[in-house]
């Protein structure tokens, strides 16, 4: 699994890097993207004057930025993604929610499989 980190964007302006500023705000923007998607954006830095910077400390009012996100490395075909989808409509009798990645789906289906 991948972890996606918080970068802070920098953008190169007179000659020199500085913070790239939220529009009416005082808030340097922040991004969330994994550590490759950066180090390849990186590569670019100069053509488009834009850089990623991660973060060492946490922010301290965001809630949601101190939680990192999960990105699955495995990659589902459609007829996998709806196998699993049936399988766990016959397991539960029901719909899963559709916010669940096929990642969930599968760890709900084996965690009901240890129960019975």
């Amino acid at each position: 699994m991948i972890l996606e980190k918080v970068f802070k964007v920098e953008e190169h302006h007179r000659g020199e890097w500085k913070p790239l500023i939220i529009k009416g705000t005082d808030k340097q923007k922040t991004v969330k993207i994994t550590q490759d998607q950066a180090d390849r954006n990186n590569v670019y830095a100069d053509d488009y004057k834009i850089r990623y910077v991660e973060v060492s400390e946490k922010p301290k009012k965001q809630k949601k930025d101190k939680k990192e996100k999960v990105v699955s490395e495995k990659e589902y075909t459609d007829l996998e993604a709806s196998a699993i989808r049936d399988e766990y409509i016959d397991l539960f009798g029901k719909k899963p929610f559709g916010g669940w990645s096929t990642d969930v789906l599968e760890q709900k289906i084996e965690e009901f499989k240890k129960q019975s």
